[in-house]
């Protein structure tokens, strides 16, 4: 398989990693892939050696163009998968940078099947890659992300003490983007 803007390259995750203890979710209420949000994408990850793999089909509530998943819900999708790379790796991690290619439509209602790997690690800097492919294994979607391992206590430390679903303070550029 070739593609166009990625390398494809993955590398494995330890050999002492447990992939069945990996959470199948970042939090319940996750806009992608948690289980108490009835307005999630559907995200189900699956663990392999070297990549994480979902296969999902976008509802109408996410139709962009006619009969086309939008594009925002494309990369909400990847967002969410790139994510689970990072917790693959044993390495919690936030989104510094996400490209989206997208070389096809995505039909509402098709089963596609989406893939993501890391690629390189450089300190707290994880390259990770993703795509989608059609039933017929057309690429549809090729992704190439960063991500900045934060560790656990940055998401601990976010949720603390929350009132608002959003306080000023969760958003402080310093936090997530050293």
């Amino acid at each position: 398989m070739s593609f166009r803007f990625i390398t494809g390259a993955a590398m494995p995750v330890t050999e002492t990693a447990d992939l069945a203890s990996i959470p199948s979710h970042h939090l319940a209420t996750c806009f992608g892939c948690g289980p108490e949000n009835p307005h999630k994408l559907g995200i189900e990850p699956i663990y392999t050696r070297d990549r994480v793999t979902a296969e999902m089909a976008f509802h109408p509530r996410f139709e962009g163009g006619p009969g086309l998943a939008h594009g925002g819900a494309v990369a909400a999708l990847f967002d969410d998968l790139l994510g689970f790379v990072s917790m693959m790796h044993q390495r919690p991690a936030v989104t510094a940078k996400l490209e989206v290619n997208y070389r096809h439509p995505i039909p509402l209602g098709v089963t596609i099947r989406s893939e993501a790997w890391l690629t390189a690690v450089e300190g707290r800097k994880l390259s990770v890659e993703g795509a989608g492919f059609a039933p017929d294994g057309t690429v549809l979607v090729e992704v190439a992300g960063l991500f900045i391992a934060v560790g656990v206590e940055h998401f601990t430390k976010a949720v603390e003490g929350v009132v608002s679903p959003y306080p000023d303070s969760m958003f402080e550029s310093d936090e997530y983007y050293p």
